[in-house]
């Protein structure tokens, strides 16, 4: 039943992202997502595997809902970040928006370890906090270039 939680999470923000108008290109999302899996995987390789902080559960449905919410639902919520900070120009709801969606991450984290996905081991909130801001400093800034990139070769118009 717990894990229901997690799939319907994913579901409903998939439809709710599918459903709205977008600001992205569409090239910015495949790039945004594959830098983001490429980072997220491995940030969990080195917490999981080498430092043995997390502890992913040894049952099968449990790997898969984890595997779920590191390549669709972790992606979904930053596409939409991206989106609002497009969306807003000035700083102080950008900042509003940033402190929102991590946030929103560790509450993810928080539901993984509550549904028994994963077991921190020697880990604090405050890691979650600086590895969700600099996950989220690399994938604006790689986006931004990118946006800078289509735009001069004429993909995509200011």
């Amino acid at each position: 039943m717990q894990l229901l939680y997690i799939l319907y999470l994913t579901i409903g923000l998939t439809l709710l992202f599918a459903t709205l108008p977008k600001k992205l290109h569409l090239l910015e999302h495949w790039l945004i997502w594959m830098v983001f899996v490429f980072f997220y995987t491995s940030f969990l390789s080195v917490i999981v595997d080498n430092a043995k902080l997390w502890v992913l559960a040894d049952q099968e449905a449990y790997h898969w809902h984890f595997k779920l919410t590191q390549i669709v639902l972790l992606p979904v919520m930053v596409m939409f970040y991206l989106q609002l900070m497009l969306t807003f120009q000035k700083i102080t709801r950008q900042i509003i928006v940033t402190i929102t969606f991590i946030i929103a991450f560790l509450l993810v984290e928080q539901l993984l370890q509550y549904t028994n996905i994963i077991e921190f081991r020697d880990w604090s909130i405050a890691q979650s906090i600086i590895a969700w801001v600099i996950i989220l400093t690399v994938i604006v800034i790689v986006q931004k270039w990118f946006r800078k990139l289509l735009v001069k070769e004429g993909v995509m118009k200011q």
